[in-house]
């Protein structure tokens, strides 16, 4: 992609936001308008046909936890998945990541977010399809205990036993850093895929960017989601920088390197301003964003054109984000002249104790319905109930009674 040919993301969300002043944003922000109404009945429709049970969710073998969002673009979904994978995998779970793959260059191809989470996380398995029912089931065959389905909260047709609802808490509905839901319009006058309302579903809301909102505006949000209905657990999420390391990785620093470093950040995601914010939160100087589209497919190009900036304003290095540099990795060549750095953060979950039970309980309950299935188990119960058989009726009611949970 030429960079004539770059979708200017700024001016779009200028002209949603209402800052783009005049006859002609007018205008098209009325023709946004109309269109969303057509959005919002659709998506209204179908919310009441899973509801009413008219299109069926099929349920997988295996237990499946949801993450996901109501807005488009970056809301801090993947930290999270690495976040929950690693801790089930660090207790013996075989972890299956699921996602569509939007963004992949074809279809069943990883994208750059099940990339990244295979490069992380080696022993965790990544699907991708736009069947998840199939991948859900794919993965149960292929040894997975516990799934993971990425971008999920729309993706009904897989039922899922937690349903995580992940909200950017500096930019919660896609009109800038106030929790101002009023103003908030569906796709494609705005940025929600959902009415707010939908935040009902959800069995827990985690809170990203909590640190980046502050706690004035995490306590509004909060209030936003009560006075909608909202009575899911909250919790809180913040990024933490862990690594500043070269794209091939031969060079790794502490990210307090970045304090007062005057740096070029480079990226294709979602949310490329929570991006500058982390990088001025470790004090770097952030004297020019490139941002390119969410899921970017980079090229030399993108590159060099970035190095030619850093040359002219006599940048320190270049920054991409952790989710770039396993496309950026591929190109197999760093940019003339200034050096880059990838940013690598992890997610921290605070007042998280009532979304980590939700998950814990699910997998304990795979566990117990696994024993009570196996053949060892069915034996035993077999010789129980056949040794119950001979005892008087009142030994037999004396049996505490077990069962799955």
């Amino acid at each position: 992609m030429r960079p004539e040919e770059r979708i200017d993301r700024a001016s779009y969300l200028s002209l949603i936001r209402g800052e783009s002043r005049g006859l002609l944003p007018a205008l098209a922000r009325g023709g946004l308008r109309a269109a969303s109404w057509g959005f919002r009945a659709g998506v209204l429709v179908r919310s009441e046909l899973y509801g009413s049970g008219l299109l069926a969710t099929s349920r997988a073998t295996l237990p499946v936890i949801s993450i996901g969002n109501l807005t488009t673009g970056g809301t801090g979904k993947t930290p999270l998945a690495l976040a929950l994978a690693e801790r089930l995998a660090s207790r013996e779970e075989k972890v299956a990541v699921i996602a569509r793959g939007y963004g992949a260059e074809r279809p069943g191809e990883l994208n750059d977010e099940l990339r990244l989470v295979r490069s992380r996380l080696p022993d965790v398995r990544v699907y991708a399809g736009g069947d998840r029912v199939a991948q859900a089931e794919r993965a149960a065959r292929e040894g997975a205990t516990v799934a993971l389905l990425d971008d999920g909260f729309q993706h009904r047709r897989l039922a899922r036993d937690v349903d995580i609802l992940v909200v950017d808490a500096s930019d919660p509905f896609g009109t800038g850093p106030e929790a101002s839901p009023d103003a908030a319009f569906l796709l494609p006058r705005g940025l929600l895929r959902e009415p707010l309302s939908a935040a009902r579903r959800a069995t827990a809301i985690v809170l990203s960017r909590a640190d980046q909102a502050g706690p004035a505006r995490v306590e509004a949000l909060r209030a936003v989601l009560r006075e909608n209905g909202v009575t899911a657990p909250v919790a809180l999420m913040q990024l933490e920088a862990l690594t500043l390391r070269t794209v091939s990785g031969d060079e790794r620093l502490a990210p307090t390197n970045l304090r007062a470093k005057k740096v070029v950040l480079l990226s294709g995601i979602g949310n490329p301003d929570a991006f500058a914010a982390t990088a001025r939160s470790l004090g770097a100087v952030v004297a020019r964003t490139i941002s390119l589209p969410d899921h970017h497919a980079f090229v030399a190009e993108d590159l060099a054109h970035a190095a030619r900036v850093a040359d002219e304003i006599l940048a320190d290095m270049i920054l991409v984000t952790e989710k770039d540099a396993v496309k950026i990795a591929e190109l197999g060549a760093s940019p003339p002249g200034r050096p880059l750095y990838v940013l690598s953060v992890d997610a921290r979950l605070l007042e998280a104790e009532p979304l980590l039970a939700q998950v814990d309980a699910v997998v304990k309950a795979r566990h117990v319905s696994s024993h009570q299935d196996s053949p060892a188990a069915q034996c035993s119960q077999v010789s129980l109930a056949s040794r119950e058989v001979a005892r008087p009726r009142a030994s037999r009611e004396a049996l505490s009674p077990g069962g799955a949970t």
